[in-house]
């Protein structure tokens, strides 16, 4: 078990193009963290840079104590599991879990012990003796996992390794993988581009773009406050709803004017962002702060008419698609509540639960104190 540390971390390849740049992160022991960001955006790189399948251009990375920039990948106790699982065809499932096994000379007694082991804790013990074309997409991922975790290796490395899988079958293999991870208690690093992965799995998720970090932090934190206006949109679905507009002052007030949209900003995000006042501005709310009028916390005395031009049933929820003036947005509705949606709507929005982001960096200026400091260390500039 060991810390893995990435200090100014950069991948440059031919042609300078730089896949990953100045990547610093510091995951603890038996920390399960999750690398995620859309396509291209350096997560998987930053994986492989790790497991020692990509070379370093620059920086430091070490497992433990020990720098491992020129460690060759089968010296560098990590075991990776990838996307397409990677079995040997011709092997049982036994064979496939005790191959790397054998090929470090382990005594055969021990190498039973451990694939047993992993079987009954993978639950693939009725399962040893078959070859991989006669199992389901899961129990092969199962196999797959079932193979790393015989190492008993100080890192785990996940690629996407659930993006073969079909939709039902993912929500389980995230359980099977929590589970596990609660189990063994080992460092764990995944990569993926799902949010509902990371969201779901990480102790700490790390959120990218274009090669940059641009949050790391706890799952909820990146949601309740986004660094930026990336992050903001990207984690949540739907995504955050965002006004572009300018601050403006009324007496003591501050105001968001997004030419027919207005809205008196609260006392608390007063401080951190009267200087903006005269510029350009985004205000940024999430589609469940967004209340119809009826639904439970439509107290406000803040609103906007809106209608609907678009609804998503989704059983337990309701996803509304409105306009007003120029504005296109998005409610979240409990669908319990049975709203009515024809016609002309009044939109609440819970102010309390709004941020306001820099309309020239897309920084998010209304975080909260204590969370800023640590925005500060892993937030860089794009």
């Amino acid at each position: 078990m060991a810390d893995v540390t990435l200090e100014h971390i950069y991948k440059i390849y031919p042609g300078d193009v730089t896949a990953v740049r100045d990547v610093n992160l510091h995951i603890k022991d038996q920390e399960f963290v999750v690398l995620v960001g859309p396509s291209g955006c350096g997560k998987s790189t930053t994986l492989r840079m790790i497991a020692g399948l990509e070379d370093i251009s620059k920086g430091t990375l070490k497992i433990g104590e020990k720098t491992v920039n020129d460690v060759a990948p089968a010296h560098r106790d990590i075991a990776m599991v990838f996307q397409d699982y990677a079995l040997y065809p011709h092997m049982s499932v036994y064979e496939n879990m005790a191959f790397s096994l054998k090929l470090r000379k382990f005594a055969k007694t021990e190498i039973d012990k451990r694939v047993r082991e992993a079987a009954r804790m993978l639950e693939l013990e009725e399962y040893l003796e078959r070859k991989p074309k006669a199992l389901s997409g899961g129990q092969r991922q199962r196999v797959a996992m079932g193979r790393a975790v015989v190492r008993e290796p100080s890192v785990f490395l996940f690629d996407e390794p659930l993006s073969n899988l079909d939709a039902k079958m993912r929500v389980s293999m995230r359980a099977e993988l929590a589970e596990l991870h609660d189990r063994i208690k080992t460092t764990m690093i995944y990569v993926t581009h799902d949010q509902i992965e990371a969201m779901t799995l990480g102790d700490r998720i790390v959120v990218m773009k274009d090669g940059l970090i641009q949050q790391y932090a706890e799952p909820l934190d990146v949601y309740a406050y986004p660094a930026n206006e990336f992050v903001a949109s990207f984690i949540g679905t739907p995504p955050m709803n965002m006004f572009k507009g300018t601050l403006k002052r009324n007496g003591e007030e501050l105001i968001f004017d997004g030419e027919n949209f207005q809205v008196q900003l609260p006392k608390r995000m007063h401080e951190s962002i009267q200087s903006c006042v005269g510029k350009a501005v985004t205000f940024g709310i999430r589609p469940e702060d967004m209340k119809i009028e009826g639904q439970q916390e439509a107290d406000s005395t803040q609103s906007l008419n809106a209608q609907m031009f678009l609804k998503e049933t989704l059983g337990n929820e309701l996803i509304a698609h409105l306009q007003s003036a120029q504005h296109k947005f998005i409610c979240r509705v409990d669908s319990h509540d049975r709203p009515n949606l024809d016609g002309e709507l009044t939109i609440y929005p819970i102010m309390e639960r709004a941020h306001i982001f820099d309309g020239e960096s897309g920084i998010n200026l209304t975080v909260p104190e204590h969370m800023k400091q640590a925005q500060a260390d892993t937030v860089l500039a794009s």
